[in-house]
């Protein structure tokens, strides 16, 4: 996992070069563990990474591997996350059905599964999928449902993030005002 969240680090840096040897070191650490459920986890962030790199094919060969994995291992925490990855690697691209599809999915792991941050995350990327399809009463409503949900339960990186797209929602409707309270 270490490399993987080295990749990460690099991607951050926009170092290309590193990144890219970070998550083929990674991969080929995940792949000598012969599907140890964590190498989902692994997978996930190295297709998150690629997708970031603009190298959509390998993303997605990434996120197959790691859904096998965890198909095989039961793994739904890691499940949940290569939802969300892939809901957001399809948000960028613009491929709104796929991102749909993924968010869909996610939203029935999380039923039985899911953690208070795995729903957050899934909320947002909901929201941000509506946002940028124009449907924004619905982005309004979701980001708004967020940000309350991130203050009672003290969330501040998700509701600033919450705040934000509520702020996009409303510069994208011409409500200048009401942006700038978020």
């Amino acid at each position: 996992r270490a490399a993987s969240r080295l990749a990460m680090c690099y991607m951050s840096e926009q170092n290309e070069k590193a990144m890219r040897a970070a998550v083929e070191l990674s991969v080929s650490l995940a792949g000598k563990a012969n599907e140890h459920p964590a190498t989902t986890g692994v997978l996930t962030i190295a297709g998150t990474v690629m997708g970031a790199a603009n190298n959509h094919k390998k993303a997605l060969t990434y996120f197959e591997q790691a859904k096998s994995v965890g198909t095989k291992h039961k793994n739904m925490t890691a499940m949940i996350q290569l939802s969300e990855a892939v809901a957001s690697h399809a948000i960028g691209k613009g491929d709104w059905d796929r991102a749909k599809e993924a968010i869909s999915q996610a939203s029935k792991q999380l039923k039985k599964h899911g953690s208070r941050q795995e729903r957050d995350r899934i909320l947002y990327a909901r929201a941000n999928l509506s946002l940028l399809k124009g449907k924004f009463s619905d982005a309004q409503d979701r980001f708004q449902q967020l940000s309350e949900f991130a203050r009672r339960h003290k969330g501040m990186g998700i509701e600033t993030r919450a705040l934000c797209g509520l702020a996009r929602t409303h510069l994208a409707l011409g409500n200048y005002i009401d942006a700038e309270k978020c």
